[in-house]
């Protein structure tokens, strides 16, 4: 789906740039190959098209989310070795608070912790409610007092968020409603394409000009009407690329089991 999502921000660059050349060849692949990195290397503009990186501006999560899976078989030798789950996480949220080129770790911290919790917590009725209501004023208190989520207090007010969310108890559990289960499928495309679906009607469809001078109703049913296509696009998208994707993934996995119970019968 990320490679999907390239080439719609190639093809939007060819278009804007007239499919000239405006730079050398080198250096096109080199630009090119760069946003193929997930923001790995710092993607910058692709063919002289200045501000291509404000068409796809989302994906410098992309590589903390990749940090995370590399530090993976770590974190699980950590897990393993420190009988005590919290001081585990504890220590995460210490070295990452105290580290600012670590920091997004807090949020894996935190999330973590509310993955733990639910284990202990879904079978209780009493704990469901208190997660509930602990979730919405960790909520309140996050819109009310935090301009952004960076930082330990913010991290740490998530994690009742997360728990609730997990837990989707009381009004919570509006979380389990069949539409917003899907959107949750479908989050991955969504994330990819909003940005480029609003960059091309932005430029195709109003241009610059008239887009800024929307007035505060036109903007809101622009953007409701590119709500719309991004969840079309995106249920495509799922259907086509990520859906088959995921199906062979589970056909590998499926397949290695097989091996190793063939194997564990030979011997």
């Amino acid at each position: 789906m990320y490679v999907a999502t390239i080439l719609l921000l190639l093809t939007v660059v060819a278009v804007e740039t007239g499919f000239s050349l405006r730079v050398g060849l080198g250096d096109l692949l080199n630009q090119v190959a760069r946003w193929f990195t997930f923001a790995f290397a710092d993607a910058g503009d692709i063919n002289g098209l200045r501000g291509t990186g404000t068409i796809l501006s989302v994906i410098w999560t992309l590589r903390w989310e990749w940090m995370f899976y590399l530090a993976l078989p770590f974190f699980a030798f950590l897990y393993g070795a420190i009988s005590a789950r919290w001081l585990f996480y504890g220590a995460v949220l210490i070295v990452s608070a105290a580290t600012d080129s670590l920091h997004m770790a807090l949020y894996f911290a935190s999330g973590g912790m509310a993955v733990h919790a639910v284990a202990r917590w879904q079978e209780s009725w009493w704990g469901r409610r208190i997660a509930s209501v602990l979730g919405l004023i960790a909520g309140a208190v996050l819109v009310a007092r935090f301009h952004d989520a960076y930082g330990l207090a913010p991290a740490l007010l998530l994690f009742p968020v997360f728990l609730a969310a997990l837990l989707a108890s009381g009004p919570w559990s509006i979380l389990r409603w069949r539409p917003l289960v899907f959107l949750g499928h479908i989050s991955y495309s969504v994330y990819l394409l909003h940005n480029p679906l609003i960059h091309i009607v932005a430029v195709s469809v109003f241009g610059p000009a008239g887009y800024a001078t929307l007035g505060l109703p036109g903007l809101y049913l622009a953007l409701l009407g590119v709500a719309g296509l991004t969840v079309a696009a995106s249920t495509a998208t799922y259907l086509l690329i990520e859906k088959p994707f995921l199906g062979s993934g589970k056909a590998l996995r499926w397949l290695a089991i097989l091996t190793r119970g063939d194997r564990a019968a030979e011997s």
